[in-house]
């Protein structure tokens, strides 16, 4: 009954973390509109309060990607010797990604006149 409950709980909190991609998504919609009106105005406030929205989005997905991250190496560690491969790319997938999250915020910190929203 225990494992049962552990199991809901990680949901809720999972449900938690895709509202949060969700209002992640809303946040770079946003980022380019600001960056629309950069393209019109050449106001570079603009352009910078959008590419911080594009920075704290990136951050924020890297913490959620180790979050994963973890969740999907306790499930390796607690796997059955037959799921073990399976589990491991799982695990290797998850690598990847924060991988390619901390890529993008080095490229979103040192990039100057990229225009658009970086992929999460």
């Amino acid at each position: 009954m225990d494992i049962l409950n552990n199991d809901l709980e990680r949901l809720d909190f999972e449900n938690i973390i895709w509202i949060i991609f969700i209002v992640l998504a809303i946040l770079n919609i946003f980022g380019d509109n600001l960056l629309k009106d950069f393209i019109v105005t050449n106001d570079k406030i603009e352009e910078s309060y959008a590419n911080k929205i594009f920075l704290f989005v990136l951050v924020i997905s890297l913490f959620i990607y180790i979050y994963f991250f973890i969740r999907n190496y306790n499930a390796f560690e607690n796997a059955s010797d037959n799921e073990k491969n399976l589990f491991a790319i799982k695990l290797l997938g998850s690598a990847l990604l924060i991988a390619g999250i901390i890529c993008l915020i080095y490229f979103q910190s040192k990039q100057v006149d990229f225009v658009g929203t970086p992929a999460i």
